[in-house]
């Protein structure tokens, strides 16, 4: 997808065919049709890397995991009904608010048309990257001092925090940059797609161990 007509708040495609001179055409078109699907990104990540450390101080302990992804891309098939200028009832994102309206606007949001489609086709529109770094662990801890537990007979006393994909850092802009197709099954082919997928759950514990 190319953009928007400014004039008329059309959806704009590439054709990229070849003229009669055999020069790649970068022309446009309103036309879904006529556009030319082209191979765009990848599913899988470039690198992956992880980061953790466990520090201790005091009785204080703490510990966590960064991970993170770059290079793939994600393709948000549910965006063509989450960002689809009116073309179905699903709640609109916030997008939607930089629509074309009037003639000059220049924006990447098609005009808003009830029920027609507009630039909802699938299109590079909806593949964004999906680069990130996330806390996948992290757990802060207290043991208290032996003179004090030996004073209500035990031996150690821990009292501690845990939260799980507690922080996300990207700039992908759906639910979540790691979601998948739920219904991907074995399927290599819908690879690097999503579809209205929850992210994974941030979960909080707090907890105490004792040793008697």
């Amino acid at each position: 997808m190319l953009g928007v007509d400014p004039d008329n708040g059309d959806a704009l495609f590439y054709t990229n065919t070849l003229n009669t001179n055999g020069i790649r055409d970068r022309s446009t078109t309103a036309n879904y049709n006529e556009a030319e699907r082209v191979v765009l990104g990848s599913p899988y990540p470039e690198l992956m890397a992880g980061l953790t450390n466990n520090l201790s101080f005091y009785g204080f302990d703490m510990s966590f995991t960064f991970q993170g992804e770059w290079g793939a891309s994600l393709y948000n098939s549910g965006g063509r009904f989450q960002s689809g200028n009116m073309r179905y009832e699903d709640n609109q994102t916030r997008d939607q608010l930089n629509r074309w309206q009037n003639p000059g606007d220049i924006t990447d949001v098609p005009q808003a048309r009830l029920y027609i489609t507009n630039g909802q086709q699938d299109s590079s529109r909806y593949l964004e990257e999906s680069d990130f770094i996330r806390l996948r662990n992290f757990t802060f801890g207290y043991t208290l001092p032996r003179e004090v537990t030996e004073t209500i007979s035990v031996e150690r006393l821990r009292v501690y925090f845990t939260g799980v994909n507690l922080l996300t850092f990207t700039d992908y802009s759906g639910y979540d940059p790691e979601s998948t197709y739920d219904n991907l099954g074995s399927s290599n082919i819908q690879r690097g797609i999503t579809f209205y997928s929850a992210p994974p759950a941030k979960t909080f514990t707090i907890g105490l161990n004792i040793d008697l």
